[in-house]
């Protein structure tokens, strides 16, 4: 077979195309342009066609008549058949001229919108469902510890798209999904952390379970470390006042479904030994809780005591819980 008439009759990957207002004047006659990958047996009028249905149903308020031109694209790197919003098309370029639309109503163009503003919010409420349709945080028994974990494909942070200008869309949290300033700033996502042995990585992902531990039970928020690129900065909350650690980056995961993530969160000053007495406080307020007598409250309390060497009597005797026992 000759390689070069099958060349010549395959068509191209890639068209390029304009769509321009017919008789409109032609520096704001141009609605839209761009190129776009078809199927490889589509011709260039199945092209037009598909592009003149799309632009008609993006810009419902325009009836008029429309000019769609579309060319061939074989080679994205040759700037030189880049379509432009104003300006020549190569000679190649062919034309299809659309006819005005029957105008519709303002009162119909408003439900339309309205309907397509519903069918939106319903995707953006379901971005964070799980694999078995269960919103994050949610109870799904057929997910890990029997809570759903979640959109895992685009999880809060995740880049999912590029505007035209190369910024990038980026996965809010859920509560701020409705938000279209949200999906512009982009949260901290786990990465390679080569600066630290495994012996401290290790250290710092035994305190990471721990901390996520605690945030399970307590208003916790995070958010990227300004000074360290890749890192967090979790704040708990609770009575006693505010606590926060820094989180490496491969220990973020932990705190997914468990912490609210935000872009910035005020630190109210507290030194490493404020945290650490707050904490403390915290858990003997929680033990005291518990607790429901003075006995009880003098056998439990030696656990969080530092100074006290429990003995293997106070251990065997001390309450336990129904899991426990």
């Amino acid at each position: 077979m000759n390689e070069d008439l099958v060349a010549s009759t395959t068509p191209p990957p890639d068209w390029a195309f304009r769509i321009v207002k017919t008789g409109a004047d032609p520096e704001r006659a141009t609605m839209t342009y761009g190129h776009e990958r078809f199927p490889a047996d589509w011709d260039v009028l199945e092209v037009a066609d598909r592009l003149a249905s799309r632009n008609r149903a993006q810009h419902s308020f325009y009836t008029g008549p429309i000019t769609v031109t579309v060319w061939a694209l074989p080679d994205p790197e040759d700037t030189a058949r880049w379509p432009q919003s104003v300006g020549p098309v190569p000679d190649d370029a062919e034309s299809f001229d659309y006819h005005p639309v029957a105008p519709r109503t303002l009162g119909d163009l408003e439900l339309e919108h309205a309907r397509r503003g519903r069918q939106a919010l319903r995707m953006l409420d379901d971005f964070d469902r799980c694999a078995h349709g269960r919103h994050s945080l949610d109870p799904c028994v057929a997910c890990p510890n029997g809570q759903s974990t979640g959109n895992t494909f685009a999880p809060p942070g995740r880049r999912v798209a590029t505007d035209r200008f190369g910024d990038g869309y980026f996965v809010p949290i859920r509560e701020e999904r409705d938000d279209p300033k949200s999906w512009r700033s982009p949260l901290p996502l786990p990465g390679p952390d080569d600066g630290d042995t495994p012996q401290v990585a290790a250290l710092y992902r035994e305190r990471a379970h721990l901390v996520a531990a605690l945030c399970s039970s307590r208003p916790a928020v995070m958010i990227p470390d300004p000074e360290n690129d890749g890192w967090g900065i979790v704040y708990v909350n609770d009575g006693h006042g505010q606590m926060s650690w820094h989180i490496a980056p491969d220990d973020l995961p932990l705190f997914r479904g468990i912490v609210m993530w935000r872009a910035t969160h005020e630190w109210d000053g507290h030194t490493t030994e404020e945290k650490y007495a707050r904490l403390r406080a915290s858990l003997l307020t929680r033990v005291d809780r518990l607790a429901a007598n003075d006995a009880a409250r003098r056998a439990v309390g030696f656990l969080f005591d530092p100074d006290h060497q429990a003995s293997a009597t106070e251990w065997a005797t001390a309450p336990r819980t129904g899991a426990e026992q």
